[in-house]
């Protein structure tokens, strides 16, 4: 949205990236760091290039129609790309976040950890899942459904937890725990 600023645009991107990765997924390696973190980075990367592939096609025909025009939305977002403090804040948020959420898969019955982290973090479909673990595909999808219940309730009071120590401090929230 930063890049394009056009929701129809916006929204035919996001599609055309979901796409692309789709087709692409069997080139797709993990070279280390968490599984999580690269998948992300790798979707980022395909709707950041889609979106600058678009920008130069309406630049290309904006030229044609206007020919004194130069691309001022290529260098906009060249000039909007975040600096390098803000990557590296931004990579701190995503290694917070991923943490909770393996975090919160810890806490989940290893019934349900199970199904959650070969469908979701593995790629497993239902049916695969179902078979590896030796049960019904029916028994694996009510097993991810309530582990998948249990991880938005427990990342929800993190995220409570979390909003409240960043506004109230953490001494509030240590006086409160120890009561």
């Amino acid at each position: 949205m930063t890049i394009v600023r056009n929701d129809a645009n916006v929204e035919d991107l996001v599609q055309l990236t979901f796409l692309k990765a789709h087709l692409a997924r069997d080139r797709f390696e993990l070279r280390g760091g968490p599984p999580d973190g690269a998948v992300l980075a790798w979707y980022f990367a395909i709707g950041r290039n889609l979106a600058l592939d678009f920008l130069r096609s309406q630049g290309r025909n904006s030229k044609r129609q206007a020919p004194g025009r130069s691309n001022e939305q290529i260098k906009r977002v060249a000039d909007s790309a975040p600096s390098i403090e803000d990557r590296a804040v931004r990579q701190d948020l995503d290694a917070e976040i991923i943490e909770q959420v393996h975090g919160a898969l810890a806490l989940l019955p290893a019934s349900q950890r199970e199904v959650v982290e070969m469908h979701k973090l593995r790629g497993y479909s239902m049916a695969e899942v179902a078979s590896r673990l030796q049960i019904s595909e029916g028994a694996a999808r009510v097993r991810a459904h309530r582990g998948y219940r249990a991880l938005a309730r427990l990342l929800t009071r993190s995220i409570i937890v979390s909003l409240w120590v960043l506004t109230l401090g953490a001494s509030p929230l240590s006086r409160w725990i120890g009561q």
